[in-house]
């Protein structure tokens, strides 16, 4: 995602995003209005420029639709769950090469509550997600370095990387 790669050169980013149908993905039309995508750019563009002391953290912008400048927004994390499933796309011979893709949101998945999916597609609001260059899971890596200090090494695959490598421990 560009706007990570902009963050790890020290460079505030957006992604923004408009809510399309599937067929509107490549087709240009100019009855697609971006004017409220722009309003939501500009107001957070703003805000990340005014505010020096915090951190280089991109922002993900997710427009419902449909959508004008009073629509809600909220701060959400990003879903665990895949929102789109991409398939290539076969119909036409001059359509070959290109990827398409179908939505499947569950509405009713409560690990989805909270996430910038749920909020685009049930709440109906502009979805404001702060990304991070660091993907390390939150666990307690103390613990977890412990943890597997404990771990039993099962005989035979500790045998067979003996025969690989010699004794390495």
């Amino acid at each position: 995602m560009r706007p990570l790669e902009a963050a790890a050169h020290g460079v505030l980013s957006l992604a923004v995003s408009l809510e399309l149908e599937n067929g509107e993905w490549y087709s240009y039309s100019r009855k697609i209005n971006f004017s409220t995508a722009a309003y939501f750019t500009y107001r957070f563009a703003r805000i990340l420029l005014e505010t020096p002391c915090q951190p280089i953290q991109p922002l993900n912008l997710k427009h419902p639709r449909p959508r004008h400048p009073r629509t809600p927004w909220k701060v959400t994390r990003v879903s665990r769950n895949r929102y789109f499933i991409p398939f290539p796309n076969r119909i036409r011979s001059e359509d070959a090469g290109k990827v398409d893709s179908k939505v499947f949101f569950d509405p009713d998945d409560p690990s989805d509550v909270g996430s910038d999916v749920h909020a685009l597609k049930v709440e109906k609001v502009v979805s404001v997600s702060p990304l991070s260059l660091d993907m390390t899971s939150r666990v307690d890596l103390q613990q977890l370095q412990a943890s597997f200090g404990k771990a039993q090494i099962v005989h035979g695959f500790h045998k067979f990387f003996y025969n690989i490598w010699g004794n390495f421990g």
